[in-house]
């Protein structure tokens, strides 16, 4: 348990920093809109999971973590989505922009969707 307190105070620094370097990479560019939301949610869910951690929630920290994660998922995968420049740059800044937000939305809603499948598809007796 010790280990995983350490690799999650770890984990928290990172998003930290790795949002705002993201956000300060993106700085003057057309994607600093998109770079901004994913940061605000990479930084707003990992704080969640580490405040339910903290206070003994270990259900809602589990479920907050899988949330970062998919936040964290979305930030990787969109930038190699720039690897393919034919299918990803033809549009354009603010739609591009549009696409990065929707690809982090996307990703929160099927998390939730997932945590939540039960409850949506179990009939209350």
């Amino acid at each position: 348990m010790k280990f995983h307190r350490v690799l999650g105070r770890i984990y928290v620094g990172c998003v930290f920093i790795g949002s705002f370097t993201g956000i300060a990479l993106a700085s003057g560019r057309p994607g600093l809109p998109g770079t901004s939301m994913q940061a605000a949610a990479w930084i707003a869910c990992t704080t969640a999971a580490f405040i339910t951690a903290r206070n003994r929630q270990i259900v809602h920290h589990r479920q907050w973590m899988i949330r970062s994660y998919a936040v964290t998922f979305t930030f990787v995968s969109s930038r190699v989505l720039n690897l393919w420049p034919r299918y990803w740059s033809h549009l354009g800044d603010t739609l591009s922009a549009v696409g990065v937000i929707a690809f982090t939305l996307v990703s929160l809603l099927a998390v939730d969707l997932g945590l939540n499948w039960r409850e949506l598809t179990t009939r209350r007796a």
